[in-house]
């Protein structure tokens, strides 16, 4: 059984993150956990966006891409 839990920092979240943890799921079950953060920059003065690690960015977007 694959399982996927998205969780955000509500009480809801850490809930079901509690929740998943405690039932006893058949062996070979995978859970994994999805958090997503906007990255949104909040200013859109040139020096900041600049400042900016595009190619950290990008890095970690082709790792996700690669792991599925």
């Amino acid at each position: 059984m694959k399982i996927l839990l998205a969780i955000d920092d509500s009480q809801y979240s850490a809930d079901a993150v509690e929740e998943v943890a405690a039932r006893p799921w058949p062996a070979g079950t995978i859970v994994r956990v999805l958090s997503a953060v906007d990255v949104t920059p909040i200013a859109t003065d040139p020096a900041f966006i600049a400042s900016l690690d595009i190619d950290t960015l990008r890095n970690e977007t082709a790792c996700c891409k690669r792991r599925g």
